[in-house]
């Protein structure tokens, strides 16, 4: 038996680009995407795949990054997104040092805070205020 013969699973190829893609075709006028990421250990290894994954878009808009931020700043942050943005929730489970809040938590807060439309990648986000 090889290592991975007793396993199945589904992957999905280049899933922060299709839906960052998605976002902008569904908003053509949308000139910035503010891409959300944060994680308690400020694991950069996330930003990095999903930096990675978007390079070329910013020929189509400006890219801003909102990454580790606590939960506070990046609230006032999303509350001054410019109107024809969009927002590219991907994770934030970062509050306080030592502390965390659920990742479906936080997005319901960025939503409920945005005046601009919250785009996410996962069904199991869906219901939590974003496209």
């Amino acid at each position: 038996m090889r290592a991975h013969d007793d396993m199945t699973g589904v992957t999905v190829d280049r899933v922060f680009r299709k839906t960052l893609e998605l976002a902008l075709a569904l908003h053509p006028r949308a000139q910035e995407a503010f891409v959300i990421t944060g994680t308690p250990e400020g694991d950069r290894l996330l930003e990095m795949e999903v930096r990675d994954e978007l390079k070329g878009l910013e020929r189509r808009a400006r890219l801003t990054y909102l990454s580790d931020m606590p939960m506070l700043d990046l609230i006032a942050r999303v509350k001054q997104i410019p109107d024809g943005s969009v927002i590219f929730y991907v994770r934030h489970s970062q509050d306080e040092p030592g502390k965390s809040i659920d990742p479906f938590d936080m997005l319901s807060v960025v939503a409920a805070a945005a005046k601009v439309p919250v785009y996410s990648l996962a069904g199991s986000l869906m219901g939590r205020g974003s496209v």
